[in-house]
């Protein structure tokens, strides 16, 4: 075992999230968990996480139209005024669980933290909605935000996406599609360990895709193959982002955590964001596993990846 090797705040929070996990009896999904209740435990799992997240000066639930429905989306305002800045959020949970409120603190802290306004979208989620339907609300919910901008007291010249997980990997989407058809109106993207290859096989899936470090190899696959409808899209380019052309998008910030199995992915992605002359940040979070900005109540790490993010974002928009 290696998990030696844990930051000593994160060791002491993976002994919290065993208590939590002990007391509301949560499994891992590759146990073979039936979906609803895979989401209901990730809910449950989360709550003790979320509990002391911070108030903003207004908080709006909402919704947007979908090519497959409307999107609920949640929108922070860090304080009253218009015109802010805005980051776009999509959630992580392997495209399939995940929702607005288990990553309610999390977007409030950005909000605070950076002072922008968040859009945080609840897209639809796998296995009942296949690819490319979750990638198809993330986009539109961008669309859309863009060309309500005003109407939602938003600085439609400093707008960015941002997303943790399979969320990161929807945001690194959005700036690619936005480049792809001639716009170029978002300003930044953060990524939060994401997948981007799509790869099972990479040396930190050896490393750390066991239970110790947050995130199970198995939960890894189930995940996928929830995602797919056939698994020859696994190999679709919206969906291996980290093989596509990655010249002129706006400084894409690449954070990773150090005990992560998605490790080399970050790692991968940086080096070709460097290699076409990408501006953005790359940050290796040491000791760290994945999920861990979930983890501010414990970690000082999780905090420092907050601020991290922030700062690249809004110092995008000065430029």
């Amino acid at each position: 075992m290696a998990a030696h090797r844990l930051d000593p705040q994160m060791r002491l929070a993976m002994r919290r999230k065993a208590e939590i996990a002990a007391a509301h009896n949560l499994t891992s999904e590759g146990n073979g968990t039936e979906i609803t209740e895979a989401r209901r435990q990730y809910d449950l799992g989360r709550q003790w996480w979320n509990a002391d997240a911070p108030e903003l000066a207004q908080v709006i639930d909402d919704q947007l139209p979908g090519p497959h429905g409307p999107i609920p989306v949640r929108r922070y305002y860090p304080r009253a005024g218009s015109s802010l800045p805005g980051i776009i959020f999509f959630h992580g949970g392997g495209n399939v669980v995940g929702n607005l409120q288990t990553h309610d603190k999390v977007t409030r802290l950005i909000a605070q933290q950076s002072g922008c306004a968040v859009i945080a979208v609840d897209y639809r989620l796998a296995p009942e909605n296949k690819f490319p339907k979750p990638l198809d609300d993330c986009l539109a919910a961008v669309e859309y935000s863009l060309a309500n901008a005003t109407a939602w007291q938003l600085n439609p010249e400093k707008i960015a996406v941002a997303g943790d997980s399979a969320g990161a990997s929807w945001a690194l989407a959005a700036v690619l599609t936005d480049r792809d058809h001639g716009r170029h109106t978002l300003k930044s993207a953060g990524l939060i360990y994401g997948a981007y290859f799509r790869q099972l096989d990479s040396p930190s899936y050896g490393k750390f895709g066991g239970p110790e470090f947050d995130l199970p190899i198995a939960d890894l696959a189930i995940y996928r193959d929830m995602l797919l409808a056939d698994h020859a899209d696994a190999d679709d380019p919206r969906l291996c982002l980290g093989a596509a052309d990655l010249s002129g998008l706006p400084p894409v910030h690449v954070f990773a955590a150090g005990l992560d199995p998605l490790l080399d992915e970050s790692v991968q992605l940086a080096h070709r964001l460097r290699t076409v002359g990408n501006h953005g940040d790359f940050i290796i979070y040491r000791g760290m596993v994945h999920a861990f900005i979930h983890y501010s109540r414990m970690v000082d790490q999780a905090w420092h990846l907050i601020d991290d993010l922030s700062a690249a974002i809004t110092r995008d928009f000065c430029t």
